[in-house]
């Protein structure tokens, strides 16, 4: 009935509003021909090579050119050649790492599942506590806030961190932060 009638309209009209719009059809560039040969390798690293975990959460290269893996089961740091376990002061170092980020005063901040937020710098690996009242551990977000701090975000909040501390944005309380 009707609505038949409604759709057999719209089709018959349909050609003539779609070529009367804003909208049309044009070429495409002609493509780009490029006479030299790219060769690209790559290469696959695994728990064989030296990283703790096949499984990697995180990567992140520092201002020496070192490239830090965060794994299921550890931090792990690639001097061109080989990884290398890096230990954190933690009794488990299986502990899962979650974020990383680096900021430009050098240092290379690592988030854990549950062992909360470190900082390393000049070969030194130190804790970056989070406020006494936060009952939290899990670093979920990492992100550079200026030369020497980070965002990190975790289930419960939001925080603004420096070397000493972790200090929390109050407007995110109770929020989980896992994206910044």
């Amino acid at each position: 009935g009707v609505r038949a009638i409604a759709a057999i309209a719209f089709l018959e009209a349909w050609p003539a509003a779609w070529a009367s719009s804003a909208y049309r059809i044009v070429d495409a560039p002609p493509p780009v021909t490029d006479d030299t040969f790219h060769w690209s390798a790559y290469r696959r690293y695994s728990s064989s090579d030296g990283l703790p975990d096949n499984t990697v959460n995180a990567l992140i290269q520092d201002s020496d050119g070192f490239v830090y893996a965060g794994t299921e089961n550890g931090l792990a740091r690639f001097d061109g050649r080989a990884w290398h376990r890096v230990v954190l002061p933690v009794a488990n170092q299986n502990t899962m790492v979650l974020k990383l980020a680096h900021t430009n005063d050098g240092a290379v901040w690592i988030g854990t599942d549950d062992h909360g937020l470190f900082r390393a710098k000049d070969g030194v690996i130190a804790e970056v506590a989070l406020p006494a009242e936060s009952k939290e551990k899990d670093i979920e977000a990492l992100m550079p806030a200026d030369a020497a701090t980070v965002f990190a975000g975790t289930s419960h909040s939001l925080y603004r961190c420096d070397a000493r501390q972790c200090v929390e944005i109050a407007a995110a309380r109770g929020l989980e932060v896992a994206t910044l």
